[in-house]
């Protein structure tokens, strides 16, 4: 999606561009949305205090990473949301 920036406030213009976002608006459509400002007030003050801590994306050592090979390896097409959920209990047990 195309966003131009009006102030600080984006403005969606409705047509899509080819690449990555590099910027999140999930806030930004909260608002719009009419979520209730204290809401996107303390959004707003949770993002800045997440880009203040996480600099960086850490990309996992494949080679080495057991949850990410179990990840991997489930068969999404072919598992129900109930076999999913699961999956995700054992794994978060698991490396908990």
């Amino acid at each position: 999606m195309n966003v131009s920036h009006q102030g600080s406030e984006p403005v969606f213009t409705h047509s899509l561009v080819h690449g990555p976002a590099y910027e999140s608006y999930g806030v930004d459509v909260a608002k719009l949305a009419g979520v209730p400002t204290s809401v996107v007030a303390r959004a707003n003050v949770l993002l800045k205090e997440l880009h203040k801590t996480q600099s960086a994306v850490v990309i996992p050592d494949k080679q080495n990473n057991s949850l990410l090979t179990e990840i991997t390896n489930i068969d999404i097409n072919n598992t129900t949301p109930v076999e999913a959920f699961q999956i995700l209990s054992k794994l978060k047990q698991k490396y908990e």
